[in-house]
């Protein structure tokens, strides 16, 4: 992931929860125009390993109560497109203690020879839910090997409405955007002074204006539940707004400064592209 776009994503780590952030002063549905005149066709930093084939950018895990109980588990993957032909799941303990392939589905191309892959069930449709674990790595069979995302050895572990998890690549992940120009962005909670930027264009790179995020609060509401923000995971939650957006073919990307250093989602250098 219709939505236009939905990103997870963009684009499925455990750090340790600082505290809350500081929000900008900046109005965040004030767009500022900058560089007119050498505006890149692409914003091509990317925080991916080199080597890696497969990578979790983000897991999110909620359940909420609105007529009636239902619980949602999602996964948005990138592999590198080697074959045509492939295979990408996620590889997942059940309560029973036996471990199970739940496939992923494609959802486009990105940047840098990437693919994203999504997988999405929830507890109406899918009586396994109620068997899921917490424990899960993420796999990628292509051209007669299989490539593992496990988290540095760890594996992933993802608790029941825990909200987001982000890959161990990831710093900051473009959740989604809507027709009607709100979005969110989760990044990872290291430092308690941040900058939560996205960078757009309404006319393919010819100009760009950017609109600061704003942090959720202390709870992100689902329905009539709710996950801590930042959560057990050390993620962050944060909203924006890109005024006169219905109608507009948008391009944008996710600037996240902490700490001295500036991480982008950017669609492994693609951008994203909403309309």
């Amino acid at each position: 992931m219709t939505m236009v776009k939905k990103v997870v994503l963009v684009g499925f780590v455990v750090g340790g929860v600082v505290s809350c952030a500081t929000v900008s002063s900046e109005n965040s549905s004030v767009a500022k125009e900058e560089n007119k005149n050498t505006v890149p066709s692409s914003l091509v930093m990317n925080t991916s390993s080199s080597g890696a084939m497969v990578k979790l950018v983000e897991a999110f895990d909620h359940e909420h109560y609105y007529r009636g109980y239902m619980r949602e588990r999602r996964f948005v993957i990138r592999v590198k497109n080697i074959a045509y032909q492939k295979q990408v799941f996620v590889h997942h303990k059940l309560t029973n203690g036996t471990w199970t392939n739940l496939q992923a589905e494609y959802r486009g191309q990105a940047g840098n020879g990437w693919e994203t892959w999504e997988l999405g069930f929830n507890s109406i449709y899918n009586p396994l839910m109620g068997m899921i674990a917490d424990e899960f790595v993420i796999g990628y069979t292509v051209s007669g090997q299989t490539y593992w995302d496990n988290n540095g050895g760890q594996n992933y572990r993802l608790s029941k409405n825990a909200g987001p998890l982000l890959g161990k690549d990831t710093m900051v992940a473009a959740v989604y955007l809507y027709t009607a120009g709100n979005g969110a962005i989760d990044v990872r909670n290291v430092g308690y002074v941040k900058d939560v930027t996205v960078v757009y264009t309404t006319n393919n790179w010819q100009t760009t204006l950017t609109v600061k995020a704003s942090y959720a609060g202390s709870k992100v509401y689902y329905g009539y539940s709710s996950f801590d923000n930042p959560n057990m995971y050390g993620v962050e939650r944060w909203y924006f707004f890109i005024p006169s957006f219905y109608g507009q073919t948008v391009r944008y990307a996710v600037r996240y400064t902490v700490n001295g250093q500036t991480y982008w989602d950017n669609n492994e250098g693609a951008n994203y592209i909403a309309q």
